[in-house]
C-alpha cells in the first residue's frame, strides 16, 4: 500500500475515539510532522497528542 502522506491515511482509516501509536526513530523531526502535517489537517477536529520517550 501506498500512501502519500500519513494525515491521509488518518483521514481515510480512522474514525473517531480511535487510539494511534506512531513509532518514530529519536533524530525524527517530529514537529515538523505534528505542526506541519496532522494539527492543520485535522484543525476542525479534537485531537490529543502525547509524545513520550522510555
Amino acid at each position: 500500500m501506498e500512501v502519500g502522506s500519513l494525515a491521509e491515511f488518518l483521514k481515510k482509516h480512522s474514525t473517531l475515539g480511535d487510539f494511534i501509536l506512531v513509532e518514530y526513530p529519536s533524530f525524527y523531526p517530529l514537529g515538523d510532522l505534528v505542526w506541519g502535517e496532522i494539527i492543520p489537517s485535522f484543525s476542525s477536529h479534537d485531537i490529543l497528542i502525547d509524545d513520550f520517550f522510555g
